[in-house]
C-alpha cells in the first residue's frame, strides 16, 4: 500500500503521452503507483486572458512506493531515465 509517508516521486511531466508510457512500462513490471494530477492553470489566469495551452495544462507526477524506487527507475525506458 503506498502512502504519502512511504512513497517516493518517480517522474513528474506535462505530457499525456509520456504519462502513458511511463505507466504501461510500471504495469508491464508489476510496480504499484499513485498518479496526481495538476491543473497548471488557475482560474485568476484564466479570467485575465491567459492563453491555456492543452498539451501542458496539466502536470502529472507519478509515485511509486519507496521500497520499488530503483526497480521502478530501471524499467523506464532510457528516454525517461535521465530526468530527475
Amino acid at each position: 500500500m503506498i502512502t504519502v509517508f512511504n512513497r517516493r516521486e518517480l517522474i513528474s511531466t506535462c505530457s499525456m503521452a509520456d504519462r502513458v508510457e511511463i505507466v504501461h512500462d510500471l504495469n508491464a513490471a508489476g510496480i504499484d503507483y499513485r498518479l496526481l494530477v495538476e491543473n497548471r492553470y488557475t482560474r485568476a489566469r484564466i479570467f485575465t486572458g491567459g492563453r491555456q495551452n492543452s498539451d501542458s495544462a496539466y502536470q502529472y507526477t507519478i509515485f511509486v512506493h519507496k521500497d520499488d524506487l530503483d526497480r521502478a527507475r530501471g524499467c523506464l525506458s532510457q528516454d525517461y531515465r535521465s530526468i530527475p
